[in-house]
């Protein structure tokens, strides 16, 4: 090879077969005799109720109908909070808590079947009260402003809390008399992940017992685990196979209850079963990113920030879930890339009758830039000085490096200033800000709005280690295994890339594998920005200790040093020969 293939322009490998339509998903799968799926979903958000499955059982076309009880009363493995109270059913357990949790599934040979049959199941609804807002769940359970009338409905009273508390340990800043302090209260609205391709399972008996599960999903791995856990099987009964994702943002990152009930059913029935969600279904399930956050802030007669405080809550829906711990990514991002002399941080979750968050693009992270550069800019505002300016008088120095910050995060290096006053000589800043002086001295009706921000970000957060295997064949052809799971990223490119440039051979000799337990045996799954840096760092890994294997063979068969073995097109040579 005559120049590294890294940092050049390559075309990405995975393109054609999107390009062509050759990509199979999941609802390309083909397997005979599949049965489809369809929940029942309560209309109602906090409801006792009752399931009358007889109509729909005898409907043309059914094959089972279940609720909780008959599906075999399948518990959920609970991923990120091990507590008993929010433990969840495949199907509801007579009690719903967000309106569209499944309460009851309808298997049929046709979906059209599934979808007839699963409006003749009939529910009978005794509404209970309901809890809509995070902030008046802490007001009731921990005396925190924002309470109204008699407070919210509990949803866990067998818990006796629908919270938790979450704080970093640090001392109550204190906030001088000649500093200015501003506050702000901030709203992470709740939103849709919305990946093009909604949930989607297929689900494959087989007569040993065994299942094959077909997944879209950001890692087959760790969802072989819970679908074991949740079947009372062993891992090594369970493949999962993730093909063609179409999107994941962190809303397909582990399993379900739908997945659950929908592999369950298949272990019952002994026969395939697939359910494609649809769009209202992933638009009522699949929620992200709400939460509540204040922000304290003192500022010197200087421009110095002397003192920050922040407090965020979590509303996590129905259930605590992953959704209850990414506010603490907001927690350990406080500080950002400033100079805080004084910094406390705290955060909340609370369970509401809405549908349960999950994580979603940066995951806590986002949420804790949003608070801080609101009242950075509102600071600024009060104190009379530009945005910009405040900003370099407060950000972190190279000479600071490395930092950790007070709640637990590391820095290892940074030169923010410098990146941020490039940003603004290529925005041309001083004339924008100009500019919009001008319209406003004009009584324009169009003004001009100039946001401004800086953000330091946590990647591979979780999970510093993955898989990665590299074989070379008599062939001369290249396998490489990878423990990520790739869902649009380009990882395929990426890591081959990787290979071509360590092992010398062409790009079109690398035959890439990933996201089946049965040809990868481990690995982390794609998400939390770490695939590159983890997974990468693993395909470099293989690719040297090959070489170093390599090394050693060439050089006993060319009767020549290890030292001089070098990597050259299609193989190794001696050096200068």
């Amino acid at each position: 090879m005559g120049t590294s293939l890294l940092g050049t322009r390559v075309e990405r490998r995975e393109d054609p077969t999107l390009l062509t339509g050759q990509g199979q998903y999941v609802g390309d799968v083909k397997l005979p005799g599949c049965l489809h799926a369809r929940f029942v979903r309560s209309s109602e958000p906090h409801a006792e109720f009752q399931v009358d499955l007889s109509e729909a059982a005898e409907a043309e076309g059914v094959v089972a109908v279940y609720d909780f009880e008959t599906l075999g009363a399948t518990m959920v493995e609970q991923r990120f909070v091990p507590d008993a109270s929010f433990a969840r059913g495949a199907l509801s357990r007579g009690v719903v808590r967000y309106a569209g949790e499944p309460v009851a599934l309808v298997v049929a040979e046709t979906l059209a079947a599934a979808h007839d049959a699963a409006e003749m199941v009939v529910v009978d609804y005794e509404p209970l009260p309901a809890s809509m807002d995070a902030e008046a769940v802490f007001a009731r359970e921990h005396g925190a402003a924002g309470a109204g009338g008699d407070g919210p409905a509990i949803l866990f009273p067998e818990r006796g809390s629908d919270t938790m508390k979450f704080r970093a340990h640090q001392e109550v800043p204190v906030h001088g008399p000649d500093e200015i302090v501003v506050t702000v209260r901030l709203e992470n609205n709740r939103m849709a992940v919305a990946p093009l391709e909604s949930q989607a399972i297929a689900v494959e008996p087989h007569d040993d017992g065994k299942l094959t599960v077909w997944l879209s999903s950001q890692g087959p791995h760790e969802n072989q685990r819970g679908f074991a856990a949740s079947l009372g099987l062993e891992a090594s009964d369970v493949r999962v196979i993730s093909p063609w994702v179409g999107g994941g943002f962190g809303g397909k990152g582990g399993w379900v209850p739908e997945h659950i009930a929908v592999a369950r059913a298949a272990q019952l029935l002994g026969r395939p079963v697939r359910w494609l969600e649809d769009r209202t279904e992933n638009l009522l399930s699949m929620h992200a990113r709400h939460q509540i956050q204040y922000a304290r802030l003192s500022v010197g007669s200087d421009g110095k920030i002397a003192a920050l405080e922040t407090h965020a809550v979590a509303d996590c829906g129905g259930y605590l879930e992953i959704g209850g711990l990414i506010v603490t990514a907001t927690v350990m991002m406080a500080q950002g890339v400033y100079r805080i002399p004084q910094l406390r941080s705290s955060a909340g979750a609370a369970c509401t009758n809405k549908a349960p968050t999950t994580a979603f693009r940066g995951a806590g992270r986002p949420q804790a830039t949003c608070i801080l550069e609101r009242v950075i800019d509102v600071a600024a505002a009060e104190t009379g000085i530009d945005p910009v300016e405040l900003r370099l008088r407060n950000l972190l120095q190279p000479e600071d490096f490395p930092v950790t910050t007070p709640t637990g995060a590391t820095y290892d290096t940074g030169d923010y200033a410098k990146t941020l006053l490039k940003a603004t000589e290529l925005a041309d800043y001083d004339a924008l800000r100009r500019e919009q002086s001008d319209r406003r001295e004009r009584g324009d009706t169009k003004l001009l709005g100039i946001g401004v921000c800086c953000y330091v970000e946590i990647t591979a957060g979780f999970g510093s280690e993955d898989y990665a295997s590299v074989e070379v064949g008599e062939d001369g052809k290249v396998l490489l295994k990878a423990g990520t799971s790739s869902h649009g990223q380009g990882h395929e490119t990426v890591f081959a890339t990787i290979v071509a440039d360590q092992l010398g051979v062409d790009l079109d000799d690398i035959v890439f594998v990933q996201s089946d337990t049965a040809e990868v045996p481990r690995g982390q799954g794609t998400g939390g920005s770490r695939s590159g840096q983890v997974g990468g760092s693993a395909v470099l890994g293989a690719c040297e200790q090959v070489l170093e294997d390599a090394r050693r063979l060439a050089a006993h068969l060319l009767e020549a040093d290890e030292s001089d073995i070098v990597v050259a097109d299609g193989g190794l040579a001696v050096a200068g020969v």
